[in-house]
């Protein structure tokens, strides 16, 4: 008798339904764990065996498996996080990106939940609301990820990113990875991050709520966040005056724009400053552009952008911004009152600005260190290289 595999397909689906309507939260009772009816051993074992299957509808089928478990046997799935966790930290490289969707949320459930009898790790960073081991856990894992595999991160770092905001609180999210990126010992990939983190911040609908929270600075909590993120973002100079424009510390850009006359002006620099011109114009910063119009209170704004525009090349974002600027009534009807703009006395008091400006010093300053060491170690190398060659020539003439 022939059987037709798209009728095998809806056997198949249908039993798998049925079984999974046979586990339901009612298993996770003490009474029940003793009875130990499910093997889950063994189907953890299968389950890890089978997410490196190529079939993409099997690796959905045993991440859903893995989410129901999660979500109705918690106490009884707990001891075997540790086997899964790598194995799905792995699942984000997959090519399909319903693959990564589905694992994303089983790594959200897992990290939303505290585990029973869990030891913190060394790694384990502290500030974030949800107070998870596995949580820090995930974001050490994921950062040690996009280190080691930069396709990963170009390809799908946003991805992932926007796609845990949606699955969890995206305050927690960048509060951690701002902890963690602070003390990275890898500048070059703090800035990579930073920058990464900085354009999915001003862009993305996930995380309108954190822009909004940042905008205004109204509260205690909302000064702690711009603080914690700043201290990061010092990695990346461009991406720290874009923080401080959304922010509206629009004085506090210009302290840091005096500070580039001694930075190194790269072409990297001056890339992201066209990115950041590029993000001026779009809606994000629509209420910026309108306080231009503040003739009376726009005096350190206004500054700012002359500033940046002084940085640039004459390049198409150099005429976009100079455009814009022309837009605007003129920069003399308001100087006098350029270095008496007060500023929002609550910021003052939450946020100690000028220690800010030490940090980004620093920060800066090792940046520097860093580049000069690469160098050196460059040129000696290339210098022992010659010499090498020369001694050969010599020898063979």
């Amino acid at each position: 008798m022939y059987i037709r595999i798209e009728d095998i397909k809806v056997t198949a689906q249908a039993v798998n339904c049925n079984l999974m309507s046979l586990i339901t939260s009612n298993d996770d009772t003490e009474k029940n764990i003793a009875k130990e009816e499910l093997d889950l051993p063994s189907i953890v074992k299968v389950f890890s065996d089978h997410l490196i299957h190529t079939s993409v509808q099997t690796k959905i089928a045993v991440l859903k498996w893995i989410f129901h478990l999660h979500t109705n046997i918690p106490n009884r799935m707990t001891p075997h996080i540790e086997t899964l966790f790598p194995v799905l930290l792995k699942v984000l490289c997959d090519s399909s990106d319903e693959v990564v969707e589905h694992d994303l949320e089983v790594l959200a459930e897992i990290i939303s939940q505290r585990p029973i009898n869990y030891k913190p790790a060394e790694n384990n960073f502290q500030g974030t609301s949800l107070q998870n081991p596995y949580f820090s856990k995930f974001i050490v894992s994921l950062l040690d990820q996009f280190r080691c595999d930069r396709h990963l991160l170009q390809d799908r770092g946003s991805f992932i990113i926007r796609q845990m905001c949606i699955l969890i609180n995206p305050e927690d999210i960048y509060r951690t990875l701002a902890e963690i990126l602070k003390v990275e010992e890898n500048l070059k990939f703090a800035t990579v991050m930073v920058e990464n983190l900085n354009t999915i911040l001003l862009t993305s609908s996930e995380l309108f709520d954190l822009r909004s929270k940042l905008k205004d600075l109204k509260t205690e909590e909302s000064c702690q966040i711009f603080c914690c993120l700043y201290e990061t973002w010092c990695h990346s100079p461009v991406a720290t005056i874009a923080l401080c424009f959304l922010t509206q510390n629009y004085e506090h850009v210009c302290e840091i724009i005096k500070i580039f006359g001694s930075i190194e002006i790269t072409v990297e620099l001056l890339t992201e400053i066209d990115k950041l011109i590029q993000l001026l114009e779009s809606p994000i910063f629509t209420y910026l552009r309108l306080e231009l119009l503040n003739v009376s209170g726009n005096g350190h704004l206004v500054q700012a952008l002359y500033g940046l525009l002084m940085l640039l090349p004459q390049t198409d974002a150099f005429h976009t911004l100079r455009h814009r600027l022309e837009c605007i009534p003129k920069l003399q009807m308001n100087v006098k009152k350029l270095d008496t703009e007060p500023m929002k006395n609550f910021r003052c008091q939450q946020i100690d600005f000028s220690q800010l400006v030490q940090h980004f010093i620093k920060v800066q300053d090792k940046h520097k260190l860093h580049k000069n060491n690469t160098r050196t170690v460059t040129l000696l190398k290339k210098g022992a290289q010659n010499i090498y060659i020369d001694n050969a020539s010599t020898l063979f003439n």
